[in-house]
């Protein structure tokens, strides 16, 4: 009783009020804070509005036949070697009807016509029924990580350094990214996680997104893409990835706090920094893949982004 199209500028209005309900519905049912990107209809739409109109993006919206109700939609990247799935979001009222499986598969579909060499996502842990249906649509759970976020204080992160043996990196500083810096941050992307992330790291830097780099006698030691719900860090040490977090989150004026995600089997050390550092845990996600994954190399500290 559902069709299944692609999604419109006219649906945002609707899908907009629908991710929040969505997402403030079981966010409050497990006890967790809803995601900064949709904690309101008017946040949800800034964010679908990017994604509908962005030429890196698929969606599927899935429309109900009998009434032409939205019942709920679903996106992810395209065109790269790694393709990250979310959001993906049902009308509460609507749910365990078989809407999400039906959406993830012809996304699935859609992604695999670009062949990529995986296709991955970031799943709420306390969230069951999506694990199965992940799980069940060929998702291998890889990877779990925690989202911290705050604003480290200088106080806060002598503390912090003391409480895991953390030594003070001499000769570092950090500062906004510029287009010059694209190649080493996508190099050092490459050399940790196998695959190619230029064209993404070119764009961010274009659309003035928050990028950071983090640099030690002149040669780039970490960057972001942005300490939010999508942005990823990758660093050659870990008192670098904390360093670079430090320093910028110092610079957070308003609006939503700095967060980063951190996998706490790789990083148990990062996990403890971030703690005694008094930054809040917001949830535990599962980080899933269909297709290749290789987990970091060469010692490089890798901080996924809400998708990949």
């Amino acid at each position: 009783g559902i069709s299944l199209r692609e999604p419109r500028l006219e649906d945002l209005e609707e899908l907009s009020n629908m991710a929040y309900q969505t997402y403030a519905h079981y966010n409050k049912s497990v006890g967790i804070p809803i995601e900064v990107a949709y904690d309101s209809p008017q946040a949800a739409s800034t964010m679908l509005r990017l994604f509908v109109t962005s030429s890196s993006m698929i969606g599927v919206v899935a429309v109900e036949e009998s009434s032409g109700a939205l019942l709920g939609a679903a996106f992810t990247t395209t065109g790269g070697e790694v393709s990250g799935v979310g959001p993906v979001f049902v009308d509460p009222t609507r749910q365990s009807k078989g809407v999400g499986k039906a959406m993830m598969q012809e996304l699935i579909r859609k992604a695999k016509l670009s062949n990529p060499r995986s296709i991955r996502l970031s799943q709420t842990a306390t969230n069951t029924t999506s694990f199965s249906m992940y799980a069940n649509l060929g998702f291998i759970p890889v990877e779990g990580w925690m989202e911290f976020a705050g604003i480290v204080t200088p106080k806060n992160a002598v503390i912090a350094n003391s409480a895991v043996g953390f030594s003070p990196l001499t000769g570092i500083h950090v500062c906004q990214m510029e287009e010059k810096d694209i190649s080493a941050c996508a190099k050092l992307h490459l050399q940790a996680l196998g695959y190619d992330r230029e064209e993404e790291l070119r764009e961010a830097h274009q659309k003035g997104l928050s990028t950071w780099v983090v640099t030690q006698n002149d040669e780039i030691v970490a960057y972001t893409t942005g300490l939010n719900l999508l942005g990823h860090a990758l660093a050659k040490s870990e008192e670098a990835l904390v360093f670079l977090f430090t320093e910028v989150s110092q610079q957070h004026q308003s609006g939503r706090l700095p967060a980063i995600h951190v996998a706490g089997r790789l990083y148990p050390r990062l996990v403890q920094w971030f703690l005694a550092a008094k930054l809040k845990l917001l949830r535990v996600q599962w980080y899933m893949v269909m297709g290749f994954y290789q987990a970091p190399q060469h010692s490089i500290v890798w901080c996924p982004g809400g998708q990949h």
